[in-house]
């Protein structure tokens, strides 16, 4: 014997009593077969539960309610070490969490890593210093010039680096996503989410755009602009 509320429980997108319209955009929506993200808001008790079960049924089945998803959880340290045990290496873990630290859940990049450490030297050592790729130092570089100096004789300097950049095949997004990482290590408070911002608005007009060292460079003249101003304004405040 069950309840009311469940024994009468629509159990198809056909069948629901309200919102008939909405109903039938999200069977659209199944049959298309190109099915977004969904965020269901409501008040306990408007249907977000039997409108979602509906539209699984209408995903999956009628054998919905027994499917099973299976999670399995493979860490970057767990394909390290045991990479390092097949080539009969011993690999410390504070420098596996180190690598994978470094690496940003990119397991190619942990890897190649791991493998560079291995050249530096062998055996490993917990502290040892972890290899970074030219293209990366060479970021950090260029971050350090953008935020060390800000004149129109910079930026033409720095203009030349980000083509160098581009001419050794470093995607443009990779590079804007490296130099902002580089550039809000020098910024505090509000200025952060500006920068950030301002990055994101770039970015989007790198996807549009055809000429990526336009909206790099672009991105630059700007982030030069308001740290300028933002370290002006700070010595004002000092002297005051």
């Amino acid at each position: 014997m069950s309840l009311w509320v469940d024994k009468y429980r629509p159990s198809a997108l056909s069948k629901l009593d309200y919102h008939k319209e909405q109903a039938a955009q999200l069977k659209n929506l199944v049959q298309c077969g190109d099915f977004p993200h969904l965020l269901v808001f409501g008040p306990s008790g408007a249907g977000k539960k039997t409108r979602i079960m509906c539209l699984l049924r209408e995903l999956y089945g009628a054998g919905v309610e027994k499917l099973r998803i299976e999670h399995q959880s493979i860490t970057i340290c767990t394909v390290l070490f045991s990479i390092c045990k097949k080539e009969g290496l011993s690999l410390p873990q504070e420098l596996a969490r180190r690598i994978a630290e470094k690496s940003g859940r990119n397991l190619r990049k942990a890897l190649l890593i791991c493998e560079a450490c291995r050249v530096q030297q062998y055996p490993f050592s917990s502290d040892q210093d972890l290899p970074e790729t030219d293209w990366e130092v060479y970021v950090k570089e260029t971050a350090n010039a953008i935020v060390n100096q800000q004149t129109p004789q910079r930026l033409l300097e720095v203009r030349g680096r980000l083509y160098e950049l581009l001419t050794h095949c470093i995607p443009p997004e990779v590079i804007m996503k490296s130099l902002l990482t580089e550039l809000l290590n020098n910024c505090d408070g509000q200025l952060k989410a500006d920068v950030a911002q301002m990055a994101a608005y770039y970015e989007h007009r790198l996807q549009l755009g055809s000429k990526a060292i336009y909206h790099l460079e672009a991105f630059v003249a700007k982030f030069m602009s308001i740290y300028k101003k933002f370290m002006e304004d700070g010595l004002e405040a000092m002297m005051f």
